[in-house]
């Protein structure tokens, strides 16, 4: 037996559900979609399937900006690299999209020659976008100020061990989100990209304008690349050989906010999340051992 849409979602969804489509909506047949911190349903209805999400109650600490990610969902599906957006709400959050029948990327598919090729290509067209006006700067300070307050706020593990690495990639990342700016995605792990005939991102609540270095490494770091699968991303998109370093600095810089953001999410020692923490602060701290501070940017 297949559960109606009230049966999973709250009582905003199904009104904004209501206006769009009529009463039937409440009872229009869904399917709970697993996703981290949100709410997400598949709805069918009129011979046709949506994407319904719905914010977390943990998603206020997020530092996610729904006017923005609106904003930048409406010029990525000018691009066709987005679904079609049914409805976008920036008070409640909710956001309705049509659901893409394609493929999910795997982390090995995302590792792939050719899939590697085609989001160099996706991330070329994206930041070639003009920037709407409301999407917000993904300057790394901010970011990573407002991380760290809830970190220190709380008790638990994170807070000492993760101090004196912090200090240090605070300081590199002062000289980066240097012009040209543009729109990026910055969350592209292999289970927000989905392709049919083409390559589509999901999940823009993390999008906004910065370098396009970080969505190279947003890139690299969420599928955990190789070198040499980073040389082919890297040429793939085009960029000149000497750039490297750059990019090497947002890999740093993308790794370490990841794990501010499971410390803020209250990823707990001995978990998945917890060891994934653990592991990204790892590889930050090796990494900066080798770090030059680039010159230019990308």
């Amino acid at each position: 037996m297949v559960d109606p849409a009230s049966q999973f979602l709250p009582e905003p969804a199904l009104t904004l559900l209501e206006q769009l489509f009529g009463s039937t909506a409440r009872r229009a047949p869904a399917e709970l979609i697993p996703a981290a911190t949100n709410l997400v349903v598949r709805l069918r209805l009129r011979d046709e399937s949506y994407a319904v999400r719905v914010p977390g109650s943990t998603t206020g600490d997020l530092a996610i900006d729904r006017r923005s990610e609106c904003a930048a969902l409406e010029a990525a599906v000018t691009a066709d690299l987005a679904p079609r957006v049914v409805a976008c709400d920036p008070v409640s959050g909710i956001l309705v999209t049509c659901w893409i029948e394609g493929e999910t990327w795997t982390s090995s598919r995302a590792r792939e020659p050719d899939a590697i090729r085609r989001m160099a290509g996706a991330l070329r067209t994206l930041h070639a976008l003009p920037a709407p006006p409301a999407v917000r700067s993904l300057a790394p300070q901010p970011l990573l100020e407002r991380y760290w307050r809830i970190v220190t706020n709380r008790a638990g593990p994170w807070r000492s061990s993760l101090a004196p690495l912090h200090e240090r990639i605070t300081a590199l990342a002062q000289g980066l989100h240097a012009a040209p700016l543009v729109l990026c995605h910055s969350d592209l792990h292999h289970r927000n990209l989905i392709e049919d005939d083409r390559l589509r991102l999901l999940d823009w609540e993390y999008a906004g304008v910065t370098e396009r270095a970080y969505d190279l490494a947003s890139f690299s770091q969420s599928n955990d690349l190789t070198r040499a699968e980073q040389e082919l991303l890297l040429d793939a998109y085009g960029v000149a050989d000497g750039n490297e370093e750059r990019f090497n600095l947002h890999c740093v810089l993308f790794d370490w906010i990841c794990v501010l953001w499971l410390a803020v999410v209250n990823a707990q020692e001995g978990t998945h999340e917890g060891q994934r923490l653990q592991r990204l602060a790892q590889r930050a701290k090796a990494a900066l051992e080798s770090i030059v501070t680039p010159t230019g940017v990308i």
